[in-house]
């Protein structure tokens, strides 16, 4: 096909996406019909959006955030500001004892997809963000400013633009179950938002 050809069927396509596009509004039937340009292609929206059509929501109440799946898709671990304990039969709810607020600050958990079970994977003490798992989902590695001390630290003041804190961080990587805590970073200041290499080390 000759150049110049090429050009005004690519210009042809645009104009009729642009003019399909600019034809449909919410209120109008989802059946889009393109006869007007072409009389013998018809296309239709579908009235349910298929990559999103299976949501489940895993969690609820306060501040819940950067979730990761493990490398095996079976779990997630993410930060909350909720105190999860078990309910009697309704799996985890978020606990009522730490006041309106929540716990205040991020702490570090894992969740079982399948079970719905939520551990607390870090100290409990300070704030935690940044959560990864290792390759083999038997460790993961998140921040932390529990070494600093035990309460939460101050929030950034509310000034005009978004703020993020760059308190005192640092690594750590924990096995499941929260135990043998491993300290990897020992400098002053935000030692956060790492990634792993692919082999783990």
């Amino acid at each position: 096909m000759p150049s110049k050809v090429k050009v005004e069927v690519k210009a042809k396509v645009r104009l009729l996406f642009m003019m399909l596009i600019t034809s449909w509004n919410e209120e109008s039937d989802l059946t889009v019909h393109a006869s007007r340009f072409t009389p013998h292609v018809s296309y239709a929206a579908e009235p349910v959006e298929r990559h999103l059509a299976n949501i489940r929501q895993l969690t609820f109440g306060r501040q819940n955030a950067e979730a990761y799946f493990s490398f095996d898709g079976a779990k997630l671990i993410f930060q909350s500001t909720n105190d999860w304990i078990t309910g009697a039969g309704e799996g985890p709810v978020p606990s009522r004892s730490a006041g309106k607020t929540g716990l205040g600050c991020y702490q570090m958990y894992v969740m079982d997809l399948d079970s719905g079970t939520i551990r607390l994977i870090s100290t409990g003490a300070g704030t935690t963000t940044c959560g990864y798992f290792f390759p083999g989902d038997r460790r993961v590695l998140y921040s932390s400013t529990h070494l600093v001390g035990p309460n939460c630290p101050p929030k950034p003041k509310k000034e005009g633009r978004y703020r993020w804190a760059l308190d005192d961080y640092d690594i750590f990587s924990v096995k499941l179950d929260g135990q043998q805590v491993q300290r990897l970073t020992a400098t002053p200041g935000y030692d956060a938002e790492a990634t792993i290499s692919p082999d783990g080390k």
